[in-house]
């Protein structure tokens, strides 16, 4: 029995053997293959060769539900301060125009309460994408058209903390920000740009409407949208600093107004086709909104005077304006002036 096991043993290391040089042998005669290894392999769907780093594609199958109506009689703004139906009024819904409506909306916060742009996407057909860091807000926004992504912008590559439970005020915790002190739910992230974000999104070069409102973190994602290769129509921005300003003056924009008693502030590009109707529009419905009115004429178009305490430190009698500060029609005198949303008036 011992023997027969042997024999047996013996077998089996010499089919061994023959297979080995058999495998060697057909290794040496097939050309070379390329070599596929799991930790060098991208996501699909993103532009790795460009140096996307850091970024994680999801896929996520809707069906055949959907929100939109457009065209629909019922249209209903969802803005905090109606921006979605000045811009609505700025750049209507024209049949068989050649190309569709885009924005950015940073940030896009909940899918559709409050939001500058579901409105637009819902009623008017237009295209965008809904940049939101804090996951709290991602939960429907796969009934909304614009692509989700999910990134803190800033200085790309900086890691910060960011507030996460302070509502639709949550933010980039630091000096200068809306939020300056970390909370027991503020957890750190990694920053990019926009112009990273761009890249990866496939943004078209022509942006007709960004909703920019990150807290305090304006003018540091201002600064990284790349004007060589994009251009915004329209800009809303939430209490924009005098870098911000002199950022949008360098790029010859104008004052639309101001919506809303908060200090949201409306920019038009002098590149807009049809520049100067197009800021007429915008400044009849601003003062209509503003002043509560139905009917416009020129008359109506200005400011309208508030007096109140408009933060910490300043006088209870400080006096300031919202609504339309330059006219169009007084264009040529003011409109090189972009002044702080809360100068005295």
């Amino acid at each position: 029995m011992k023997r027969r096991n042997k024999i047996i043993g013996m077998i089996f290391v010499l089919c061994a053997v023959l297979l080995g040089c058999g495998l060697e042998t057909a290794r040496r005669k097939s050309p070379p293959s390329k070599r596929v290894s799991n930790k060098s392999s991208q996501p699909a769907g993103l532009d790795h060769s460009v140096g996307h780093h850091g970024w994680k594609t999801v896929y996520l199958f809707n069906g055949p539900v959907s929100t939109r109506m457009i065209g629909s009689s019922d249209w209903k703004s969802s803005s905090q301060s109606k921006q979605d139906e000045v811009i609505r009024k700025m750049l209507p819904l024209e049949p068989g125009q050649s190309r569709g409506r885009f924005f950015v909306d940073l940030a896009a916060n909940d899918w559709q309460f409050l939001s500058n742009t579901y409105a637009l996407e819902t009623y008017e057909d237009w295209d965008g994408i809904c940049i939101e860091p804090n996951d709290v807000y991602w939960k429907n926004h796969h009934k909304r058209k614009c692509a989700l992504v999910g990134a803190g912008i800033g200085i790309r590559g900086e890691e910060v903390f960011f507030n996460f439970h302070n509502g639709g005020r949550g933010g980039i915790v630091g000096p200068g920000m809306d939020n300056k002190d970390k909370d027991k739910d503020s957890k750190k992230i990694h920053l990019t740009d926009l112009n990273d974000v761009f890249s990866v999104s496939k943004v078209p070069k022509i942006i007709d409407y960004f909703s920019l409102d990150i807290e305090g973190a304006e003018t540091v994602a201002f600064k990284s949208i790349p004007f060589q290769t994009h251009i915004v129509y329209i800009f809303t921005i939430e209490r924009p600093d005098e870098s911000l300003r002199d950022g949008l003056r360098d790029r010859s924009y104008v004052e639309v107004g101001i919506l809303g008693t908060f200090g949201d502030t409306m920019y038009l590009s002098n590149a807009t086709p049809n520049f100067r109707e197009v800021l007429k529009r915008g400044q009849e419905s601003i003062t209509m909104i503003s002043k509560q009115i139905s009917k416009i004429s020129d008359a109506d178009i200005g400011p309208v005077r508030r007096t109140g305490n408009l933060k910490k430190g300043d006088l209870v009698n400080h006096q300031y304006a919202f609504g339309v500060r330059c006219p169009y029609f007084e264009l040529d005198s003011c409109g090189h002036e972009l002044l702080p949303w809360d100068h005295p008036y």
